[in-house]
Protein backbone atom coordinates (compact mmCIF):
# COMPACT_ATOMS: atom_id res chain seq x y z
CA UNK A 1 0.00 0.00 0.00
CA UNK A 2 1.20 3.44 -0.94
CA UNK A 3 0.75 6.34 1.39
CA UNK A 4 0.83 9.98 0.39
CA UNK A 5 1.02 13.00 2.55
CA UNK A 6 -1.63 15.67 2.76
CA UNK A 7 0.60 18.09 0.81
CA UNK A 8 1.12 15.54 -1.95
CA UNK A 9 -2.64 14.97 -2.12
CA UNK A 10 -3.27 18.72 -2.45
CA UNK A 11 -0.65 18.99 -5.17
CA UNK A 12 -2.14 16.01 -7.00
CA UNK A 13 -5.62 17.53 -6.79
CA UNK A 14 -4.30 20.84 -8.06
CA UNK A 15 -2.62 19.04 -10.96
CA UNK A 16 -5.84 17.21 -11.87
CA UNK A 17 -7.90 20.41 -11.61
CA UNK A 18 -5.44 22.26 -13.83
CA UNK A 19 -5.46 19.36 -16.26
CA UNK A 20 -9.28 19.44 -16.45
CA UNK A 21 -9.22 23.23 -16.87
CA UNK A 22 -6.63 22.99 -19.66
CA UNK A 23 -8.67 20.29 -21.43
CA UNK A 24 -11.72 22.57 -21.44
CA UNK A 25 -9.60 25.51 -22.57
CA UNK A 26 -8.06 23.35 -25.31
CA UNK A 27 -11.48 22.33 -26.64
CA UNK A 28 -12.60 25.98 -26.63
CA UNK A 29 -9.45 27.02 -28.48
CA UNK A 30 -9.88 24.19 -30.97
CA UNK A 31 -13.44 25.35 -31.66
CA UNK A 32 -12.21 28.93 -32.08
CA UNK A 33 -9.62 27.75 -34.58
CA UNK A 34 -12.32 25.89 -36.55
CA UNK A 35 -14.58 28.96 -36.48
CA UNK A 36 -11.74 31.18 -37.66
CA UNK A 37 -10.90 28.76 -40.47
CA UNK A 38 -14.55 28.83 -41.60
CA UNK A 39 -14.55 32.62 -41.47
CA UNK A 40 -11.32 32.67 -43.49
CA UNK A 41 -12.89 30.46 -46.15
CA UNK A 42 -15.88 32.79 -46.36
CA UNK A 43 -13.63 35.85 -46.63
CA UNK A 44 -11.55 34.15 -49.31
CA UNK A 45 -14.71 33.42 -51.29
CA UNK A 46 -15.87 37.02 -50.91
CA UNK A 47 -12.41 38.22 -51.91
CA UNK A 48 -12.37 36.06 -55.03
CA UNK A 49 -15.84 37.33 -55.99
CA UNK A 50 -14.66 40.92 -55.54
CA UNK A 51 -11.58 40.22 -57.63
CA UNK A 52 -13.81 38.95 -60.44
CA UNK A 53 -15.99 42.05 -60.09
CA UNK A 54 -12.93 44.31 -60.20
CA UNK A 55 -11.65 42.58 -63.34
CA UNK A 56 -15.06 43.00 -64.98
CA UNK A 57 -15.13 46.68 -64.03
CA UNK A 58 -11.57 47.15 -65.32
CA UNK A 59 -12.63 45.61 -68.65
CA UNK A 60 -15.67 47.88 -68.74
CA UNK A 61 -13.50 50.93 -68.07
CA UNK A 62 -11.11 49.88 -70.82
CA UNK A 63 -14.00 49.39 -73.25
CA UNK A 64 -15.42 52.78 -72.28
CA UNK A 65 -12.04 54.45 -72.80
CA UNK A 66 -11.74 52.88 -76.26
CA UNK A 67 -15.25 54.05 -77.07
CA UNK A 68 -14.39 57.58 -75.87
CA UNK A 69 -11.26 57.61 -78.05
CA UNK A 70 -13.27 56.44 -81.06
CA UNK A 71 -15.95 59.07 -80.46
CA UNK A 72 -13.29 61.79 -80.05
CA UNK A 73 -11.72 60.71 -83.36
CA UNK A 74 -15.14 60.83 -85.02
CA UNK A 75 -15.75 64.27 -83.55
CA UNK A 76 -12.37 65.51 -84.84
CA UNK A 77 -13.19 64.21 -88.33
CA UNK A 78 -16.59 65.91 -88.21
CA UNK A 79 -14.99 69.17 -87.08
CA UNK A 80 -12.53 68.98 -89.98
CA UNK A 81 -15.36 68.37 -92.47
CA UNK A 82 -17.33 71.31 -91.07
CA UNK A 83 -14.25 73.54 -91.14
CA UNK A 84 -13.54 72.55 -94.76
CA UNK A 85 -17.18 73.25 -95.71
CA UNK A 86 -16.98 76.62 -94.00
CA UNK A 87 -13.80 77.43 -95.93
CA UNK A 88 -15.48 76.36 -99.17
CA UNK A 89 -18.56 78.45 -98.41
CA UNK A 90 -16.39 81.44 -97.49
CA UNK A 91 -14.33 81.00 -100.66
CA UNK A 92 -17.44 80.70 -102.82
CA UNK A 93 -19.00 83.72 -101.12
CA UNK A 94 -15.90 85.82 -101.72
CA UNK A 95 -15.65 84.54 -105.29
CA UNK A 96 -19.29 85.32 -106.03
CA UNK A 97 -18.91 88.73 -104.42
CA UNK A 98 -15.84 89.45 -106.54
CA UNK A 99 -17.60 88.15 -109.67
CA UNK A 100 -20.70 90.17 -108.88
CA UNK A 101 -18.65 93.24 -108.16
CA UNK A 102 -16.64 92.96 -111.36
CA UNK A 103 -19.76 92.30 -113.41
CA UNK A 104 -21.49 95.36 -111.99
CA UNK A 105 -18.52 97.58 -112.72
Amino acid sequence: MIRITETQLKQTNIIFLEHRKLLKKDSVLSQQVLDLEKALEIYNDIDSIRKVQIKALDRQIEDNNIQIINLNNKLDRSKKKIRNRNYAIAFLSILSFVCGYTCVK
